[in-house]
């Protein structure tokens, strides 16, 4: 880029390109969808927690003292994309409605897992039969 031979720096043709190049926008756009995890991986992970306090409901009850504030933090480190306004329009805009549904399924389902496992536990208790 600069020829130090003739005593001064003076910018080539390369060198004027690069100056150039770096002072237009940039051609190569990032996309928000690359940053954030893809929908095939999100559905799963995004339920495990639902499954996980839907079976603890059910199971050991006293567990959900631990598995809910667990899972209501990671849920909410997933929906804390769609709070910012301009990062949900862009996951909106290049995700689309399956990727906003993929994202809300796991907080929505979280408290139903818990109802339908309280409910089957109790289900489960009231029709035990005691044996003389």
């Amino acid at each position: 880029m600069i020829r130090p031979e003739s005593g001064r720096p003076q910018v080539t043709r390369h060198g004027w390109a690069f100056l150039l190049a770096s002072l237009l926008p940039a051609s190569a756009q990032a996309e928000v969808i690359d940053k954030v995890l893809p929908i095939a991986i999100l559905s799963p992970v995004n339920l495990l927690p639902t499954l996980l306090a839907g079976v603890a409901a059910r199971y050991r009850p006293g567990m959900l003292l631990l598995i809910l504030p667990l899972s209501g933090v990671f849920l909410y480190s997933v929906l804390a994309d769609w709070l910012d306004p301009a990062l949900a329009a862009a996951l909106l805009r290049e995700g689309g409605l399956p990727y906003q549904l993929a994202s809300a399924c796991g907080p929505a389902l979280l408290p139903i897992a818990v109802i339908i496992g309280s409910m089957w536990r109790r289900k489960a208790h009231t029709h035990k039969v005691i044996q003389p």
